[in-house]
């Protein structure tokens, strides 16, 4: 399978599903690693690199499975990019579908940070809908799998109107370029709470231009809850890392402790709405 598998599922002890994005196939193993089936994740003539990652993951719905396409936004034609595909697998068909909306629209020569085109997904079991949050746009989409779409206004207007960076400006070197992302308020994953029926959308202020000179490179971030007829219930600001999982007890914050190896400490949230 290749040394570089970018996430893994495990779906019962005699099946896992593996993804090699530097081979864009999808692999099923059995418990001892046997290779059982192999699906090719592109097209002849289509310009696709399914990735998945921490936080970013495929979606596995039993019968299909979806991955983002990594193609970023550093391009003119970054606004007709493929960012989504489903693989079918009863007949390993493969479906691209989902483009970057109007708000990622660039006059010439002007160019988006790649990681402000990073896709976040989750899945609605309630509804049955896959939910797309892309970081530059206040509205998230809502996708039936039936193939029908639904674009819903789910931000909270705090992104003002950002403008791409024009070529001449545009970071040469990777850390520049984080930092130029670090510039721009922006979205970051979506949570469904099915327990409640809420949607909870990370959110991240820019980091003051004083702060990135001198290399601080920290944000402050918040969680934006709305719920299922898609009005702003409330922001909660939240302090590390959004590893969230949800129960009946309410919200769970996940946090680790690099300092301490054997640590894991788990914040439970109640709602106050």
């Amino acid at each position: 399978m290749g040394s570089l598998l970018s996430s893994y599922e495990i779906i019962s002890p005699d099946t896992i599903l593996f993804h090699s994005r530097n081979q864009r196939r999808l692999y099923v193993t059995n418990g001892q690693g046997k290779v059982l089936k192999r699906y090719p994740l592109y097209k002849e003539g289509l310009d696709v690199y399914p990735s998945s990652r921490r936080g970013a993951g495929f979606k596995n719905l039993g019968y299909l499975l979806f991955l983002n396409n990594d193609l970023g936004c550093s391009s003119v034609y970054a606004r007709l990019s493929i960012m989504q595909m489903s693989l079918d697998l009863a007949d390993g068909s493969l479906n691209e579908f989902l483009s970057l909306p109007e708000a990622y629209e660039t006059e010439k020569k002007t160019y988006w940070p790649r990681k402000l085109c990073h896709l976040y997904s989750t899945f609605d079991a309630n509804t049955n809908q896959m939910v797309y949050s892309f970081p530059g746009n206040e509205e998230v989409v809502k996708y039936d799998l039936d193939q029908s779409y639904e674009s819903l206004t789910t931000g909270s207007g705090y992104l003002g109107n950002p403008k791409a960076i024009h070529i001449s400006r545009f970071p040469a070197d990777p850390m520049s370029e984080f930092k130029s992302f670090l510039g721009y308020n922006r979205y970051g994953r979506i949570h469904v709470d099915p327990y409640n029926e809420l949607f909870l959308r990370s959110y991240y202020y820019k980091t003051p231009q004083e702060q990135l000179d001198q290399n601080i490179l920290r944000t402050k971030s918040s969680l934006i809850i709305f719920d299922k007829e898609n009005n702003m219930l409330g922001e909660a600001e939240l302090i590390g890392a959004h590893e969230l999982f949800f129960t009946k007890a309410g919200l769970h914050q996940v946090l680790f402790n690099s300092n301490m190896e054997d640590s894991l400490e788990i914040r439970v949230f109640d709602y106050n709405f």
